[in-house]
């Protein structure tokens, strides 16, 4: 990302900066398809967000799969969140951390990740609907495997951190 360097090479302690609220439209939708937040790395941001809103109105939320890819335990931010929301939550939520520090690369990563799609998709469906956040290589593979796996791609949702971006 390139906003730290940023600041550190324009900014000096004590300068006014602006900013302005989150403006995206990237907000969980009311359904009554399963849906399954998956994320990488700081794409657990959102996706913790729209876990915290499922699960405050379990009698009307979807099925809801928490998936997160992140490098190791270690560098896993919120894990202790969401095992407490998933612990406190009826069965209708679930989640599932994949850990990649075995691959070598980041396309190794992402390979792996997707040899992964099955064990967490829910069973006997492609009726789902995703949100997909993360570095741009991981949700081009997801949602290549996802459509593969069935998946309708108008019901893959994604956003970008920083500029609007296709994802091929």
């Amino acid at each position: 990302c390139a906003l730290p360097i940023l600041l550190h090479d324009k900014y000096q302690e004590g300068d006014v900066v602006n900013v302005f609220p989150p403006s995206g439209v990237f907000t969980l939708k009311q359904t009554a398809k399963p849906v399954v937040l998956l994320s990488a790395g700081v794409g657990i941001t959102p996706t913790l967000a729209m876990l915290q809103h499922a699960s405050k109105a379990p009698e009307t939320a979807p099925e809801v799969r928490f998936v997160h890819f992140a490098r190791t335990p270690a560098a896993h931010a919120f894990a202790d969140v969401v095992e407490a929301i998933s612990a406190a939550a009826p069965a209708t939520i679930s989640h599932h951390f994949i850990y990649t520090n075995g691959a070598a690369s980041a396309a190794a990563a992402d390979d792996f990740a997707f040899a992964r799609l099955e064990d967490w998709m829910p069973k006997g469906t492609a009726d789902i609907d995703v949100y997909l956040l993360g570095p741009k290589a991981f949700m081009r593979t997801m949602r290549h495997g996802l459509i593969a796996k069935g998946v309708p791609a108008s019901q893959i949702h994604y956003e970008f951190f920083g500029p609007t971006q296709a994802i091929e």
